[in-house]
């Protein structure tokens, strides 16, 4: 599937300067395509394949291996970490049972934590102590789970919600910390339930928001999020409903109506998972309807800010959701400062994630052959648990389980500004890209919106191990090596010149890239051109 991408560009005066030899042809007879902080302002079409979307220019993925496959082979629904002062573990979840998979391998299976539970949708929270960090698992179907460090406990210690009969048990399916207070959401209803300040467990009083969120439906998630207004730093306690609505309140204790009020209400757009909520730097990002949406934007209602963050994209993000309404996820990887945002599982986009550069919502690329809804970070690496009760490691390779990966570029397309409606021909593409070896690839062009890419099955393999050796968190055991220069990794400067055709008004130039071997094959775009008569 081809890709949107929204480009911007600085410097537009300096496009048609040449740079070097390498480009020496009359510049009024070429076409050129600068990447990162030189790119046009234009909304023009893009196709960006496993490539990440990084500032200074698409950067070639890694690939993925295998760690460990659990003994129930069924979907991985949901994957979380447990984060403490001392250690992190992983867990996956299916349809039934919760796995611990932060030592297992392949020869060693992963332990199975929980059984004959009714869901694998878990949604997670830390709450931690002057002794302990719990983490805090809810999936609207069972009693909370609560992970101390050592072991997993069924509400332990209990919450017993205030006035409420046991013979209809409250399931929570959400909940979070706001001002050291734990919060939880019931299940299909429109009430939120809040523990005492510092607790774990004990009485919880209920705060019904069934007469202010006006548009019906039911509760869905909430969050704490901090902003600054005029007077100054504020952390505010958000609701959300299953319709986009969105509840502000202000204060501390929700036992009282005078320290504990409503600020806003405003309307995003339906939330397409429950894990589709993500705190990046100082703000909340959601996954909705409308695109993915910034609660920063929201609260600023000025002009542009109400674009949501998928505007570069949004006839793909629109796509998806006809796919899958619901089920989404997004994942935070800062260690790339990436956003990853994938699906439950589905006919048309189970290999399929989108990625995002978070520091430029105009950056997007896709990712594909990974299949997956439940991405985790651990110890600053991506894993991902597959449909088939398989678990891996991602961006650690050369190939995918020992399987080559196609990664495909298109740059926007440009007006070839043709003389009396006569379309111009595209006969030379020119690229230039940084590697440590110089890699095999195919150039192509394309006109007037043909996102369409040539077939090219030439491996691109690194040959010298050394240079992904002996690097922390990116190395093979027993297998890379350890060297005394090991911390001097340079690229070198490739450019490359192959003949093409393209007849059109809009023309763009693209490449086809095979990664495969063991180790990585770190390739990233500069720039390229065209040669058009």
């Amino acid at each position: 599937m081809s890709y949107l991408m929204k480009n911007r560009y600085y410097n537009q005066k300096n496009i048609g300067t040449e740079q070097s030899s390498f480009f020496s042809r009359e510049q009024h007879n070429f076409l050129h395509f600068p990447v990162g902080t030189e790119q046009l302002e234009d909304n023009i079409s893009c196709v960006l394949r496993n490539f990440w979307p990084t500032s200074n220019g698409p950067s070639i993925r890694g690939g993925c291996r295998r760690i460990c496959t659990l003994n129930h082979r069924s979907n991985i629904i949901s994957a979380f970490s447990y984060c403490s002062s001392s250690q992190q573990r992983i867990f996956l979840a299916n349809h039934r049972e919760i796995y611990d998979v932060t030592n297992a391998s392949l020869m060693q299976p992963a332990t199975r934590c929980l059984s004959g539970m009714q869901s694998g949708d878990w949604s997670t929270f830390h709450y931690t102590t002057p002794e302990k960090t719990f983490l805090i698992a809810l999936n609207g179907q069972d009693e909370r789970q609560i992970y101390d460090g050592n072991d997993w406990k069924s509400d332990d210690p209990p919450i017993v919600c205030e006035d409420h009969s046991d013979i209809n048990p409250i399931y929570f399916s959400y909940g979070w910390l706001f001002k050291n207070r734990q919060w939880y959401i019931a299940a299909d209803s429109m009430d939120a339930w809040y523990l005492p300040v510092r607790s774990l467990g004990g009485v919880a009083k209920v705060f019904p928001l069934g007469g202010v969120m006006q548009a019906g439906g039911s509760l869905f998630a909430g969050f704490s999020w901090s902003t600054e207004s005029g007077d100054g730093l504020s952390t505010l306690c958000v609701f959300l409903s299953t319709l986009g609505e969105v509840a502000v309140y202000g204060g501390d204790n929700p036992d009282s109506i005078d320290s504990f009020a409503l600020k806003a209400i405003y309307h995003i757009g339906r939330p397409l998972g429950k894990k589709a909520i993500i705190f990046v730097k100082n703000d909340v990002w959601i996954a909705t309807t409308n695109g993915l949406i910034s609660m920063k934007n929201i609260l600023l209602q000025g002009e542009g800010a109400n674009l949501p963050l998928s505007s570069a994209i949004q006839e793909e993000w629109n796509q998806a959701i006809m796919e899958v309404p619901t089920g989404w996820s997004l994942t935070l990887w800062e260690k790339r400062n990436m956003l990853l945002v994938s699906w439950s599982q589905n006919s048309l986009l189970s290999s399929k994630t989108l990625v995002m550069n978070v520091d430029n919502n105009n950056y997007w690329a896709s990712l594909h052959n990974w299949f997956t809804q439940s991405y985790v970070i651990a110890n600053d690496n991506l894993f991902f648990g597959d449909y088939e009760g398989i678990f891996w490691q991602e961006d650690i390779s050369g190939s995918d389980d020992n399987r080559p990966f196609q990664a495909i570029y298109l740059s926007p397309f440009r007006e070839s500004y043709s003389y009396l409606g006569v379309k111009r021909k595209a006969c030379q593409a020119h690229i230039s890209l940084q590697a440590y070896q110089r890699p095999y690839l195919k150039l192509f062009s394309r006109a007037d919106y043909d996102k369409s890419y040539p077939d090219f099955f030439k491996e691109t393999v690194n040959a010298n191990p050394i240079i992904n050796s002996g690097l922390w968190d990116n190395s093979i055991w027993d297998e890379s090596q350890w060297t005394d220069n090991f911390f001097i990794r340079k690229k070198k400067l490739f450019n490359f010149s192959q003949n093409v055709v393209a007849y059109g008004n809009f023309l763009a130039v693209g490449c086809v890239i095979v990664s495969s071997g063991k180790f990585i094959n770190d390739i990233q775009i500069n720039n390229s051109k065209l040669l058009v008569e």
